[in-house]
């Protein structure tokens, strides 16, 4: 009886020509109810290609149609509607419609600029626009979609933007597959479900914006394949499975998380990028501490922007970014951690307060935090550090300047270690201590300022391989205590007051003279000439040199070290 009606029912297919309801002009409709219809596809069951035989290239999907005295709404666009309808350049879709279904105009190969869905449409079927090559321009999805489906624009690549609104919540797998003339994408915040490789094939797109994805079965990773630039809150990075780690892309060059607070798995993330992630932009989040070991060994990063609020860097937090060019230290912070920026050997400038240049709340300089900065060059210790750590700026070779501010009591051992292009050091008054070896193979150190009246305790080689002879000026009237300790006396010591090291005479022992406002130098000797603060007023060999005004100022040569009188 069952085979018998199977046949019956065959027969009756064979018999059947046409599989919809009724046709009004162009367009074929299946009934859905009494006061609705959709759009369907014009197909003899026997046919391979379910495509119109004949259909305008520009169309109009009505939003009501009227059949057998009856008025019908047209709600929906049916499976296959229009599937292969290559001669279709255009559509304008009824405000009626609300779900156009699965590869209702996939294969429209010349349908072509930029594609209007209708405020109407709840949800776009799979495959729906599959292989239309020819829309252009921008995808606006409008804020009334909720879903789309399975490879619904795949392969539409033309097109070169994509956004995605609020209202959407699922979309799936290879949804936007091989739209690979896209550069922009703007993503809504309430996905909450994302299919596989639903950006694939995107292999130029560089920016991605505003993506709030609450994390299932890991998609982050399924839509970051092809990404270079990742601009997100922190929710989704925070919410990755160590299990999911292992299987995320590396191919990040950019990531700016634009709220939030990053914790221990984004930054995980994070550092799993370090073979190509260049810039990390965390200006926005409201992290207090990059936790110790942060932003480890990521090679590849050039430029950090860290947020407003941080107070602690933790232990090699920085370490190891070599490529790292320059930071800015925001006023928030109140420590670092050791090594925290060890062996960035790029890092050429830091820059503490962003508003107020120099103001931080930075009280403690850690031990070894630049070690092995080689190319530091731009740095001032900001106000209020009271404590240089132990080799804080070992081998910090490009440093030429260093003005040590008020507040700082003691400098660690090693501090300024192998800083070999150091020419000038100011030290404060509020200097007490400074340890063994800190300045040692500072070997171009040309002249010291001491503002402490009482001498600063040094070791014997704190100053190992600076040379002797250079001028290490002094508070007036302290030429005695520093003269009793055994390591400054060493120095040439300069200033002092009355009490000065050196004979205040018109006449230099190495042959030059003061008269008439001018400093004469018979013999020709190449001289550096300094004020009594340090400031170099001349250099040269002039056989008379107009001075800038009336004081003391010390004379420097390849040999020797003196001062006159004006």
């Amino acid at each position: 009886m069952r085979k018998l009606s199977t046949l019956l029912f065959l027969a009756f297919l064979s018999l059947t020509t046409w599989a919809y309801d009724f046709q009004v002009d162009q367009l074929c409709y299946n009934i859905l109810s009494e006061t609705e219809v959709e759009v369907t596809r014009q197909q003899s069951v026997s046919s391979s290609n379910p495509a119109y035989s004949s259909i305008s290239a520009a169309l109009t999907i009505p939003g009501t149609v009227i059949y057998n005295g009856a008025a019908y709404t047209v709600t929906s666009i049916g499976t296959g509607a229009f599937k292969n309808c290559s001669s279709l350049t255009s559509v304008t879709i009824s405000s009626t419609v609300t779900s156009i279904g699965a590869g209702a105009f996939s294969g429209c190969s010349s349908l072509s600029g930029a594609l209007t869905i209708p405020t109407s449409v709840t949800s776009i079927g799979s495959t729906a626009f599959l292989g239309c090559s020819s829309l252009s321009g921008a995808l606006t999805i409008p804020n009334s979609v909720i879903s789309i489906g399975y490879s619904a624009f795949a392969d539409c690549n033309s097109v070169t933007s994509i956004t995605i609104p609020n209202s959407v919540t699922s979309i799936g797998r290879g949804a936007f597959a091989n739209c690979n003339s896209v550069t922009s994408i703007t993503i809504g915040n309430s996905l909450t479900n994302i299919g596989d490789n639903v950006f694939s094939g995107m292999r130029d797109l560089s920016v991605y914006k505003n993506y709030s994805l609450l994390v299932m079965d890991y998609s982050l990773v399924k839509i970051s394949t092809s990404l270079d630039t990742l601009i997100c809150p922190v929710a989704e990075l925070n919410q990755i499975t160590e299990e999911e780690l292992f299987t995320c892309p590396k191919q990040l060059k950019s990531i700016t998380i634009h709220s939030g607070q990053l914790d221990a798995n984004g930054f995980a993330y994070v550092t799993r990028q370090k073979k190509t992630l260049g810039i990390l932009d965390m200006e926005n989040t409201t992290n207090t501490e990059l936790a110790d070991m942060a932003l480890y060994d990521c090679y590849k990063l050039h430029t950090i922007k860290l947020p407003s609020t941080l107070e602690y860097i933790g232990y090699r937090a920085i370490a190891d970014c070599v490529e790292l060019q320059e930071i800015t230290i925001p006023t928030s912070l109140t420590e670092t951690g050791d090594r925290a920026f060890e062996n960035c050997r790029s890092l050429s400038a830091v820059h503490f307060g962003e508003v107020t240049p120099n103001l931080s709340n930075l009280q403690r300089i850690g031990n070894w935090v630049f070690y092995n900065c080689h190319k530091l060059q731009d740095f001032s210790i900001p106000n209020g550090v009271t404590e240089i750590g132990d080799a804080a700026f070992y081998n910090c070779h490009l440093l030429q300047s260093l003005n040590i501010p008020e507040g700082v009591v003691k400098i660690g051992d090693a501090a300024f270690y192998g800083c070999t292009y150091l020419q000038e050091l100011y030290l404060p008054s509020s200097l007490i201590s400074i340890g063994d070896n800190s300045f040692a193979q500072c070997s171009k150190l040309q002249r010291i300022t001491v503002d402490a009246t009482t001498p600063p305790a040094i070791e014997s080689r704190t100053y190992y391989e600076v040379e002797r002879t250079i001028p290490v000026y002094i508070p007036q009237g302290t030429l005695s205590a520093y003269q009793a300790d055994m390591y400054w006396r060493e120095f040439n010591l300069v200033g002092g007051g009355m009490d000065t090291a050196l004979p205040q005479t018109q006449d230099d022992p190495i042959g030059c003279y003061t008269a008439n406002g001018m400093l004469h130098n018979p013999n020709g000797i190449s001289l550096c000439i300094y004020t009594m603060q340090g400031t170099l007023v001349y250099t040269g060999n002039a056989a008379e040199i107009q001075m800038p005004s009336q004081g003391i100022y010390i004379l420097k040569t390849p040999t020797a070290t003196s001062k006159v009188i004006l």
